[in-house]
Formats: structure tokens, C-alpha cells, sequence
């Protein structure tokens, strides 16, 4: 098994294995923050130049609200359409201790920890600038946060791999 094969755990290591009480959730919840962080990416990257070159969009409202939709787009359909078979796939065949170890590792994993941190950091002030800017101009609050929100997610991304 996988925990056998890897190097000898310290007494540390086991009571930490012993603290996850749902490795199997704490696996989904992962590939599903991967495919929103990587969906809400592609989106925003593809998103940016669709605005400026299209030539509707006149004001930087415009262009934010259609990069926005490309970022919400692209975080929907990619969880929908990659993270979700993707992980479908990794739990048909995972073992008990290999959900164990997985999660173990995701845990301790500090670039992991840190682009989770950062693009749910971004995430939320995407949302709220969204309630604000919705407040301001009275646009659709939800549609002015998702959008904003998932603006905040992909910078999030974004900023991570800048300064790391």
C-alpha cells in the first residue's frame, strides 16, 4: 500500500493520519477547488481578450461583466466537464488507505494550502466589490458578485503563481 511504500512515518505523522475523519470528502472538496480555481483561470485568460477585441463592450463595466461571465463560465463548465469525471476516476479505484494518504498529503501540501488561501482571499473580495459595485450602479447583485467572485478567484490564481 501506499502509506507502506513511503518512507517510515513518525508518531507525528500517524496521530495526523488519525485527525482525518473523511479522507474520501477531503479528496473531492480538493479536485473540486482545483477545478474551480483552474475553470475561473482559463475563463478569465480567454475572457480578457474576447472583451477587448469584440468592440461591444465600450466601458470598463462592460468589459469587466463579460470577462466575468467568461470566468463563471469557465469555473461551471470546467468542474462540470473535467474536475468531476476527473474525479469520479481517482476514487473508483482508490483504496481506504490510499484516500488516507492522499488527503494526508493535501493537508500538508504548503503550495496547495497557499493557492486555496489566496484564491478564496480573492474570491471573496471579487464578491464583495461585486455587492458594492451591484449597490452602486443597481445591476443584478447576484449576477455583479458571481461574476466579480469569480474575476476574484481567478486573480487569486493568478497572484499565487506571480509571487510564488
Amino acid at each position: 500500500g501506499l502509506l507502506i511504500d513511503m518512507a517510515p512515518m513518525s508518531d507525528e505523522d500517524l496521530d495526523k493520519l488519525a485527525d482525518i475523519p473523511h479522507p474520501y470528502w477531503e479528496t473531492s472538496v480538493h479536485v473540486n477547488k482545483k477545478g474551480l480555481q483552474a475553470g475561473s483561470l482559463l475563463g478569465f485568460l480567454g475572457g480578457v481578450p474576447w472583451a477587448l477585441f469584440r468592440r461591444k463592450e465600450r466601458t470598463l463595466s462592460q468589459i469587466v461583466s463579460t470577462v466575468g461571465r467568461c470566468s463563471l463560465n469557465g469555473t461551471l463548465w470546467f468542474t462540470l466537464l473535467v474536475a468531476a469525471p476527473m474525479l469520479a476516476y481517482k476514487l473508483k479505484d482508490m483504496t481506504e488507505e490510499g484516500a488516507y494518504d492522499r488527503a494526508y498529503r493535501l493537508r500538508n501540501h504548503a503550495l496547495q494550502n497557499r493557492v486555496d488561501h489566496v484564491s478564496s482571499l480573492g474570491m471573496i473580495l471579487g464578491a464583495a466589490a461585486g455587492g458594492v459595485d451591484a449597490a452602486r450602479t443597481g445591476v443584478s447583485v447576484l449576477s455583479a458578485v458571481a461574476e466579480l467572485g469569480a474575476i476574484g478567484l481567478a486573480s487569486g490564481v493568478i497572484f499565487h503563481v506571480v509571487t510564488t
